[in-house]
């Protein structure tokens, strides 16, 4: 009997110990993360700002005591994120214990280093230097987009945006830029357009940074970079923010309106913002812009595995161009922003290059959380690319453009006909410098009195359409505590449609569609001068397309991998990437110049390629940090640049094959309370790129255009950089970035000349570009600031300076046909040799930044954000070519400055006034 009892209360507490046990993680189990926020400065609570965890569907605001709480937080490492009133968002680190209180204490809120007021706000893309048919061939703002926590970077992303500033001196082609997890590279031309998010600076704030081939939780990358913006509804805290900014650049005013409801109680979450910007002339005489982007998302969060969101975003544009100008005419006007793309005409400006752009954009998103661990989010893109650009056109007569070098003092042999245009140009008469429409309008209708409705002059629009289809998919994943697997795959589907159509006839009846350099040459066969010989001497019309109207087909697809090891004392990354790429051009019309080389489908150009990355960082300690990183690439030729004469023919560059990239860096960090920066130094060599000008010619094809290919370019990128920040107080903090570089042509590549006229056969030759510079950004740069801040007003002073820039060399000067056309004896070839070996250097500059601000909360909900910018640049700088340096030859009068470099000079004082409300 004692043994039955004693085994009942043995029992008993086991079912006791055991029913506790079992209801322990029902009573612990929410998980939980906390703290509190303080002023960094008043030392107040900070209320109402809004905290969520990155990546994860839990957000919160901080209540009017500064606490703030997010219950059921999954345990691991996590990224806090806290977004306090007109500053950038905070993230960092945390480890979540499960079943625990986890609490991450008192965090002081300080003003960012640079400045209060987010410098996004006040960045102004100039959109006249990133035309798609600009024949830079590059857009060089992609340091708006790398911008980042990296003291280096970010300073230079903003500081040396006035000069064109590339880093490391990559082309943009080599930086990824994604929306939602989908790539918006341009697939044609590799580079991504910043008309699609032109006005819409607060609904794209937030973004994933990766600095050159760091690891990314999205992307491969690449040796520029990659940038994520996240679009996701969800992740917009609730609320809105309003801004108006007046500047004098190439627009006056910008509105910004962004509205967010956040995460409702119903898993929804809607996010919608309006961007204006308009300018009835801007800085730059007879320019213009308008423009209105629009961004909407809608985003349902299921339940804690699946979310699904849905973007679509545009910013419908017109503007009206700046032209480059010859030396020359900015001395005789003593204007170094004279604009000759405009006239008078019915006593208005008329411009005759107006870009119209239209990119309408969409992404579909899913999220799925397959355990804490894992994640896979897989996205649909869509774009529907239209951008036409303008330019005047002529039929058998004189040409009508105002700087025609035939129209210049430096022309003219005959003394008084030399001073006869000088005092002209001096004296600024407007139907000399300027276009002069209404001569054009009475020579069309002069010809239509005489039974001649061809027009001979009319404006052409250039067209370059694109619609492009994409997907990726992303898998993340913790392997275990040290390791992490990032792999994913894209593909995309693009068809490039390219064509001219007629825009304004100025009075004609309609225009000629023929080649009229093969008609001047060659009149008497009838097929060779038609630019279509499916339709013969066509009448083209306002609207129809004309010259030239061919497709180009890019299909491309890729899977890629990366492991990330991070250890007490080391962190590992390595990864590695195949893909496919296909490219062909279908033509519309059968050219009269290649009958059997330009109508129907072209050859098809397929390329397989592999890239592989690998980065080490030591830890001396958590201050002191070394690290090195390596990758080899192979990368596809880009379609845009991989033809001959693509208008006419399907001719592929000689020698077409995949580019090789090699890239290596070693870097040291440093990060204390009073000190935190970078010093690194880089190389890169790339190999087999290709490249295609287009230029007027009067050698032996005759006076035509003409498509200058180089194949099988080697080129060097090597250089060291450095960004130091000194934080001195809690109000004062001293920076410094600064690059030495050299970037450089490392052989003699392949060109080969292409007339369009085609009365000669392509004539290929040797290149003599080695160790010539490449040009088309600073090679030297540099960076001091002092930034203030005080009871929530700012104050920042940056000088900035910059030197070694370099237009592009001409590689049609660098050959030895050159040499001997221009040139009979020694002594003439010995001076053509060194005039030839001369690469012009633009002088350097210095830039003065001022920006003085202040925010003030206005109560618990409002708060107003004034900021002011003013910049100078301190002499007259120009900062880029319109192409190449003295790019021709005059082949009749074997004058080698004939044809000089034309120049877009810096905007020597802007300024941007901004008032913003948040809420």
């Amino acid at each position: 009997m004692l043994s039955f009892n004693l085994l009942k209360v043995v029992m008993k507490k086991q079912l006791i110990f055991l029913f506790f046990f079992a209801c322990l993680p029902g009573f612990s189990q929410n998980t939980s993360l906390q703290g509190v926020l303080l002023d960094a400065v008043s030392n107040e609570p900070a209320g109402n700002v809004p905290v969520w965890v990155k990546d994860r569907d839990l957000r919160t605001s901080s209540e009017a005591d500064g606490s703030f709480y997010l219950e059921n937080v999954p345990a691991g490492d996590l990224v806090l994120v806290i977004e306090p009133p007109a500053t950038r968002a905070i993230e960092f680190p945390v480890n979540v214990v499960l079943y625990r209180a986890n609490d991450v204490g008192t965090v002081y809120l300080a003003p960012p280093s640079n400045g209060f007021v987010n410098r996004g706000d006040l960045l102004l893309i100039e959109e006249q230097a990133v035309d798609e048919d600009s024949e830079l061939g590059d857009y060089n703002v992609s340091s708006l987009m790398t911008s980042s926590n990296d003291v280096y970077v970010s300073n230079a992303a903003y500081n040396f945006s006035a000069v064109r500033f590339r880093l490391r001196g990559y082309e943009n082609r080599y930086s990824d830029v994604y929306i939602n997890g989908v790539n918006f590279n341009d697939p044609e031309k590799g580079n991504f357009s910043y008309g699609l998010i032109g006005g819409l600076n607060d609904a794209t704030r937030s973004k994933d940074v990766v600095n050159f081939y760091q690891p990314s939780s999205y992307s491969f990358g690449q040796i520029g970079g990659a940038t994520n913006i996240r679009t996701g509804a969800a992740d917009f805290a609730p609320g809105g923010r309003t801004s108006l900014v007046y500047t004098n650049r190439s627009y006056k005013l910008r509105a910004l309106a962004t509205v967010s409801t956040g995460l409702m109680n119903n898993g929804w979450a809607v996010t919608g913002a309006l961007g204006y910007r308009w300018a009835d002339e801007g800085f730059i005489e007879g320019t213009f812009y308008n423009s209105l982007g629009y961004f909407l998302s809608v985003e349902k969060v299921f339940d804690t595995r699946h979310r699904l969101s849905l973007t679509v975003l545009g910013s419908p544009a017109q503007r009206a161009q700046q032209s480059p100008n010859l030396q020359e005419t900015c001395d005789l006007l003593d204007d170094n922003y004279y604009n000759s793309y405009w006239g008078w005409q019915d006593g208005k400006k008329r411009n005759s290059r107006v870009i119209t752009s239209f990119e309408p954009s969409a992404v579909l998103s899913h999220r799925f959380q397959l355990s804490r661990d894992t994640r896979l989010t897989t996205g649909l893109g869509f774009k529907y690319s239209l951008y036409g650009g303008t330019r005047l056109n002529w039929y058998d007569s004189a040409d009508p453009r105002p700087d025609y070098y035939r129209y210049l003092p430096s022309y003219q042999t005959v003394p008084e006909m030399k001073e006869d245009y000088t005092a002209r140009w001096t004296g600024k008469q407007a139907g000399l410098i300027q276009v002069d429409w209404d001569r054009l309008y009475r020579l069309n209708a002069l010809n239509k009195l005489e039974g001649n409705g061809n027009a001979s002059y009319m404006v052409e629009e250039r067209h370059n359409d694109q619609l492009v289809y994409s997907l990726s998919s992303v898998l993340n994943t913790n392997l275990n505590k040290e390791i992490a697997l990032t792999a994913g795959v894209e593909a995309s589907i693009t068809r490039g449609m390219h064509y001219k159509t007629v825009s304004d006839l100025l009075g004609g009846d309609y225009f000629l569609d023929i080649d009229q350099f093969a008609q001047r040459d060659l009149s008497g066969d009838f097929d060779f001068r038609q630019n279509d010989m499916n339709r013969p001497n066509r009448e083209a019309v306002k609207g129809d397309r004309f010259g030239y109207d061919y497709d180009v087909h890019v299909h491309s697809a890729n899977a890629w991998l990366q492991n990330t090891h991070r250890y007490r004392r080391w962190d590992l990354y390595y990864g590695f990437k195949t893909g496919y790429t296909s490219f062909f051009r279908y033509g519309n019309m059968r050219n009269g110049r290649a009958p059997g080389n330009s109508c129907g489908k072209g050859q098809v150009h397929t390329f397989v390629t592999q890239s592989s990355k690998l980065g080490l960082t030591y830890k001396l300690s958590g201050q002191h940090l070394f690290s090195g990183n390596v990758s080899y690439s192979t990368l596809p030729p880009l379609a845009s640049k991989a033809y001959r004469s693509i208008n006419i023919k399907d001719d592929a560059v000689n020698g077409l094959t995949a580019e090789r990239v090699f890239s290596a860096d070693l870097s040291y960090d440093l990060s204390t309370p009073v000190f935190r920066g970078r010093l690194s130094v880089f190389h890169t060599n790339f190999y087999d790129q290709t490249n295609t000008t287009y230029y007027y010619s009067n050698y032996e094809g005759g006076n035509t255009f003409v498509n200058y290919s180089l194949s099988g370019i080697n080129k060097m990128y090597r250089g060291i950089e450095m960004g130091l920040e000194a934080r001195l107080n809690a109000m004062i903090t001293l920076s410094f970035a600064g690059t030495l570089a050299e970037y450089i042509y490392t052989n003699r590549p392949e060109g080969t000349e292409s007339f369009e006229n085609g009365l000669s056969e392509d004539y290929t030759e040797t290149v003599y570009l080695k160790n010539f510079h490449v040009g088309g950004t600073p090679q030297t740069a540099g960076t001091f600031g002092v930034h203030g801040f005080y009871d929530y007003w700012f104050f920042d002073l940056n000088v900035n300076g910059f030197d070694r820039i370099y237009p592009d060399v001409s590689p049609s000067r660098r050959t030895e046909r050159a040499i001997d056309f221009l040139a009979d004896t020694p002594e003439e070839k010995a001076e053509m040799v060194r005039q030839i070996a001369y690469q012009e250097r633009f002088d350097g500059g210095v830039t003065v930044d001022v920006s003085i601000g202040k925010s003030l909360r206005l109560n618990r909900k409002y708060t107003l954000n004034i900021n002011c910018q003013f910049n100078n640049i301190l002499n007259n700088t120009r900062i880029r070519s319109n192409g190449f340096e003295q790019s021709r030859f005059d082949y009749v009068s074997n004058n080698v400055n004939k044809f000089p470099s034309k120049y877009y000079y810096a905007q020597g004082f802007n300024f941007f006034l901004m008032a913003g409300l948040r809420f």
